[in-house]
């Protein structure tokens, strides 16, 4: 442990600090933040280590951008992970370890490359998804925040450009073994539109191969929030939410089945007649008809897909005719005797009679 005396010396320049007329030397910043996390992981008294631990937030605080750096260099990172984890504290220092902790992740999260690779090996992301969970709003909100700038840190990731640049390689995520699926159940469930858009772009990548994840997502919150979510005003969100349900309704047949129960057909419905989502929308029913024909048919007819698909037919560009062509073909292979009758009331020989002679749709 430190000698007492000689790191409260040290202490003693954070006021000179806060006036900027102390221009700290990298090794003493890294010594005074090694000696608080060692205070911190040898004193036996909790409401010590709190102290100390106030101590370094105020710190960081006052000397970003100059102490960040030491700071990931020295211990503390290792022991505010450790103060978080493996102590049970009473109700009160619970409310002030949480602050105090989610405030210097949040200052940590705003580092460079090698540093936050630091702060993840040091074991701070299963932390930062344990306080995203937080009661105390201020802390749930600083976690969020500290674990957009990690995803979104560009020199850190590299950017998979989908669709729009905004977000970088997820995959890293995989190979630290970071539970993402658990991260986005709780951001998606925020009212900011950044934060949306982040977490579905986040979701429309770890989507495109679920394999092992199936389960995790028939058994979290994730598909009600997105169905309801395609009522959304933001073009770019809706563009991003198909996406997302076009690789999951293909990856399991469940999945697919959870979709329809949650009424995702009258959602989409709306948006076909939309132009800047016609195209998306149609596929997206045209893939889940085609697929899973045996199973969904009823569905489709109960919404009144097949009938608006008729009636919209001739408006359609190519393209999107052979889509809906093939998918009311599936549909109707499978469908009962009243929904044959219902197509004819839909008046879809005339239409059938009209391809035929359409070269480019034949």
């Amino acid at each position: 442990m430190p000698h007492t005396k000689s790191l409260l010396h040290i202490l003693d320049k954070v006021e000179i600090f806060q006036t900027k007329s102390y221009n700290a030397q990298e090794t003493d910043s890294i010594k005074l933040f090694s000696g608080i996390a060692e205070m911190i992981e040898n004193i036996p008294s909790l409401s010590t280590k709190l102290q100390w631990l106030h101590k370094a937030r105020a710190f960081l605080e006052i000397g970003l951008p100059k102490s960040l750096l030491p700071a990931i260099r020295s211990s503390l990172v290792i022991a505010l992970v450790e103060l978080a984890r493996d102590y049970k504290w009473p109700v009160a220092d619970e409310i002030q370890m949480q602050q105090d902790v989610s405030s210097c992740f949040l200052i940590f999260s705003r580092a460079e490359t090698e540093q936050l690779k630091a702060l993840i090996q040091a074991g701070a992301l299963p932390i930062l998804i344990e306080l995203i969970s937080s009661n105390i709003i201020d802390v749930s909100e600083k976690a969020i925040q500290a674990m957009i700038n990690i995803i979104q840190n560009r020199n850190r990731f590299c950017d998979l450009a989908l669709g729009s640049g905004l977000l970088p390689a997820i995959r890293t995520f995989y190979f630290l073994e970071v539970p993402l699926l658990g991260i986005l159940q709780e951001f998606i469930h925020y009212n900011d539109m950044e934060i949306l858009s982040t977490s579905c772009w986040a979701l429309a990548f770890i989507t495109c191969d679920l394999n092992d994840d199936v389960t995790t997502i028939q058994e979290s919150k994730i598909m009600p929030r997105l169905t309801a979510l395609i009522s959304a005003e933001s073009l770019s969100l809706k563009k991003i939410l198909i996406r997302i349900f076009d690789n999951i309704t293909m990856a399991d047949e469940k999945l697919a089945q959870m979709f329809l129960d949650l009424n995702g057909l009258s959602y989409l419905k709306e948006y076909i007649n939309n132009n800047p989502l016609k195209k998306e929308v149609i596929w997206l029913l045209s893939n889940i008809a085609i697929t899973y024909q045996n199973s969904t048919s009823q569905a489709f007819f109960r919404a009144g897909i097949v009938q608006l698909w008729i009636e919209i037919f001739s408006e359609l560009d190519k393209d999107n005719k052979i889509e809906v062509i093939a998918a009311m073909a599936s549909l109707s292979s499978c469908c009962n005797t009243e929904q044959r009758k219902n197509l004819i009331d839909f008046k879809i020989v005339p239409l059938v009679s009209g391809i035929i002679k359409e070269d480019d749709v034949r």
